[in-house]
């Protein structure tokens, strides 16, 4: 197995980093679950969730954290603290305006041009799943 192979996750590993987000199966589950508080979009290896409380001191964004978390900060599942430096500094700086329009205008024409309707079995397949029937 050579390197690149063996810094990637196995399906197992994924599938294990994925638990902490589904539904508790028991008070003892539950109460051993820490609350989501959103994504730590500024952490250099990329934005990961964020389970505490961040700290009250006042966070401020560079131009590297605003686009590294402008995809997250524009689905508004960033944590409010980093959301509020994003914010300050998107009204101070034009090139991440730019990068913040130019995000958004992507957005609007796959919105736009995405319009295939969900075909009806798949539909309810997925209401059977979730258990919505």
């Amino acid at each position: 197995m050579n390197e690149d192979q063996s810094a990637r996750p196995s399906q197992a590993d994924v599938f294990a980093a994925s638990q902490p987000f589904t539904e508790p199966t028991g008070p003892a589950h539950a109460a051993a679950q820490e609350p989501f508080f959103g994504v730590d979009a500024f952490n250099p290896a990329g934005p990961v969730p964020a389970m505490s409380p961040f700290p009250t001191a006042e966070v401020h964004a560079s131009c590297i954290d605003v686009h590294r978390s402008l995809s997250v900060y524009l689905d508004g599942e960033l944590a409010r603290p980093q959301q509020a430096a994003v914010r300050t500094h998107l009204s101070i700086c034009g090139p991440c305006q730019s990068a913040q329009a130019f995000q958004m205008q992507v957005r609007s024409t796959v919105a736009t041009k995405a319009i295939d309707p969900m075909p009806d079995e798949v539909r309810a397949r997925i209401t059977r799943a979730l258990g919505f029937e």
